[in-house]
């Protein structure tokens, strides 16, 4: 590895991209990330998400004190007690856990977080290297390092390119308490294909939900009527397919962009943090002591893909348990909790 500092582009703001970028400037590593959206707010991200040690440790390991403490305590309540119920809200079963905490110990941290505050979190301090409006579409090697091109006709060259498809001041804007549902159903009951029902509104897909539960109990029929209709929107799930390993470059991946997984085991936001913080701890050794750029990426590489993909087998043995029923899942999941 040469003396001249490294230097790593980003592709990508999502958590694991700027959890990523935190990790790399506090080794002392140069880091720029490239966000094709216009602004943080441009578009919905999605509401709460689960983050268990392996996301919190992640977190842990590479985000300044200040910054962790932030997110632990904009943090949900931990998960105590799950209730399943039927459609008619009759309790089927209930389990309750011990030993787990929302607090500074990333290894028994278990609770939601609001996906857009976490961003905005991760955002902090980062302003001067997150360059948004920034589509990137190709990228050229020039001998060992890479050149990434955008849109606009920009380039910026790199020693690594990784896809990865807040302070004081800091504004979290906290949205107020909201109540998150979802309606999981084979994509052959859907009144359209996905171009279809993007292009007929978020009131078309509302109504349809609507019609799927209007024999429910009144108290969800009316938490449907309730929703904020213009939030209301489709979301295919599909999961990455194992690929061999392949010859290690000045490229590299992490998160959704290699090992994109179903939600059933709560595991892909977490995964792509873990990716973030490996990949920083193999870059920071291999500076450290001065190593082979290529190795600390093919070992960064082999451990990801081991555990990524590990975790989309299980994502999808989960989502298909039971001949895809969703009781059978949610109880697949408390058992993976309860252990």
């Amino acid at each position: 590895m040469s003396d001249a500092p490294l230097q790593v582009v980003v592709v990508g703001g999502g958590l694991g991209g700027l959890c990523a970028a935190h990790g790399l400037r506090a080794a002392g590593i140069g880091v720029t990330v490239y966000e094709r959206d216009p602004s943080l707010d441009h578009r919905p991200q999605g509401y709460r998400i689960h983050l268990d040690s392996r996301g919190a440790g992640a977190l842990h390991e590479c985000l300044p004190v200040r910054l962790y403490e932030l997110f632990t305590a904009t943090s949900g309540q931990p998960s105590r007690r799950v209730t399943i119920v039927d459609e008619r809200l009759r309790e089927l079963h209930a389990v309750e856990f011990d030993g787990v905490s929302a607090d500074g110990d990333p290894a028994s941290f278990s609770a939601s977080a609001d996906r857009m505050t976490l961003r905005r979190i991760l955002l902090a301090g980062l302003e001067d290297v997150v360059r948004f409006g920034a589509e990137f579409t190709r990228y050229e090697t020039e001998g060992e390092r890479v050149r990434a091109w955008f849109a606009d006709g920009s380039s910026v060259g790199c020693d690594l390119l990784v896809g990865a498809r807040l302070w004081p001041g800091l504004d979290p804007r906290w949205r107020g308490d909201y109540v998150m549902w979802s309606l999981a159903v084979p994509a052959a009951l859907l009144p359209g294909s996905d171009a279809e029902l993007s292009s007929r509104g978020a009131g078309h897909l509302h109504r349809f939900v609507a019609g799927r539960v209007a024999g429910w109990h009144p108290a969800l029929v009316r938490l449907i009527e309730a929703a904020d209709v213009d939030q209301t929107s489709c979301v295919p799930i599909r999961s990455s397919v194992p690929v061999a390993p392949w010859e290690t470059s000045a490229v590299t991946v992490l998160g959704d962009a290699i090992h994109a997984m179903s939600p059933a085991q709560g595991s892909g936001a977490n995964c792509a943090l873990l990716d973030a913080a490996l990949l920083c701890r193999t870059l920071r050794a291999a500076v450290a002591s001065g190593g082979s750029l290529t190795a600390a990426i093919g070992e960064y590489e082999r451990r990801m893909t081991e555990y990524g993909f590990a975790a989309v087998r299980a994502s999808e043995q989960a989502a298909s348990s039971f001949g895809g029923n969703p009781l059978g899942r949610v109880l697949q999941w408390i058992g993976r909790r309860s252990r």
